[in-house]
C-alpha cells in the first residue's frame, strides 16, 4: 500500500513541476461531441474525468468523459 502511495505522490510533484515550468509535452489530440478539438498533456484520468492541461497553460482542466469527449487519440511524442 505504501509502495503505490509513494509512486502516486512521486507522480503529482513531478506534474505539478511540469505543470508550473510549462515544460510539459503535448500527447493526446481529444475531440469533443461539439466538434471543438483540444490538443493537451493529460494529467491523468478515472472512469469518469479526464484532468488536462492545454498548451501554454498552467490551470489544469476536467472534463466529465460521458456525453462530452467524442474521441481520445495519443500523439506520438517520440523524438526521431
Amino acid at each position: 500500500f505504501s509502495f503505490f502511495i509513494g509512486i502516486g505522490t512521486g507522480k503529482g510533484v513531478g506534474n505539478r513541476s511540469k505543470i508550473k515550468e510549462q515544460s510539459y509535452e503535448i500527447n493526446y489530440h481529444i475531440t469533443f461531441n461539439d466538434q471543438q478539438e483540444l490538443d493537451v498533456f493529460l494529467v491523468g484520468r478515472n472512469s469518469q474525468y479526464l484532468f488536462y492541461v492545454t498548451e501554454g497553460d498552467s490551470i489544469v482542466s476536467v472534463s466529465p468523459i460521458a456525453g462530452i469527449i467524442k474521441q481520445m487519440k495519443k500523439i506520438n511524442t517520440e523524438k526521431e
